[in-house]
C-alpha cells in the first residue's frame, strides 16, 4: 500500500478539493448526480467549498499521496431528531492513478469509525448500479444493498440505475 497521509479537509484544503471535484465530474460524470457543466456555473467554486469544509453540519476527508489530493469522502450526519441515528456518505472519489492501493477503504472506514464514535447505527450511500469497483469497495467495507433506484439519475445518454447501501454499525 502507498504511503499516504489521510485527514479530515479544511478551508485551506478548498482549492485542491475544487480541482479533484473537477476531474471527478469529468471523469465519471455517471457516479455524480451534479454536473461539470453546473459547477462550472458557480462563480466562485473554492469559495463555495471553503464554506463546506468549514461547517460543522459534515465531515470531509482528503487521503493525500505527498503534496497530491488523491481522494475525498463526505460524512453527513442527519440532523432531524428521528433521523440522527443515520448518516449519508456522499461525493467520494479516488484519483484512478491511486485506485488500487487501499487508499478507497481508508477512506470509508474512516468515515466509519466517525459516525461510529458520534452513535451513528447505520451508514448510508447510494452507488451506480455498474459500477463495480465501487459496488465491491463497499462491500468489503461491511456495506450491502438495500434496494435499487430504477432511473435514478437521467443523461443525454440514458439512465442509471442507484444501489442503495446500508452498514449497520451497532
Amino acid at each position: 500500500m502507498q504511503e499516504a497521509e489521510l485527514k479530515i479537509l479544511g478551508v485551506e484544503d478548498a482549492e485542491a478539493y475544487a480541482e479533484l471535484r473537477m476531474q471527478a465530474l469529468e471523469e465519471n460524470p455517471e457516479a455524480f448526480a451534479s454536473t461539470l457543466e453546473e459547477e462550472r456555473q458557480h462563480p466562485d467554486l473554492v469559495r463555495k467549498y471553503k464554506e463546506r469544509l468549514k461547517g460543522s453540519q459534515s465531515f470531509t476527508w482528503g487521503i493525500k499521496a505527498g503534496n497530491e489530493l488523491a481522494g475525498v469522502i463526505t460524512l453527513l450526519p442527519m440532523q432531524m431528531k428521528k433521523l440522527q441515528h443515520k448518516a449519508t456518505i456522499l461525493a467520494m472519489y479516488v484519483k484512478p492513478a491511486f485506485r488500487g492501493c487501499g487508499f478507497g477503504g481508508r477512506l470509508v472506514e474512516a468515515a466509519l469509525k466517525q459516525a461510529d464514535k458520534d452513535g451513528v447505527e447505520q451508514v448510508q450511500l447510494t452507488v451506480v448500479s455498474g459500477n463495480e469497483h465501487a459496488l465491491r469497495l463497499y462491500e468489503a467495507c461491511g456495506f450491502s444493498v438495500f434496494s435499487t433506484e430504477k432511473e435514478a439519475m437521467k443523461t443525454a445518454d440514458g439512465y442509471e440505475d442507484e444501489h442503495w447501501m446500508v452498514c449497520f454499525l451497532k
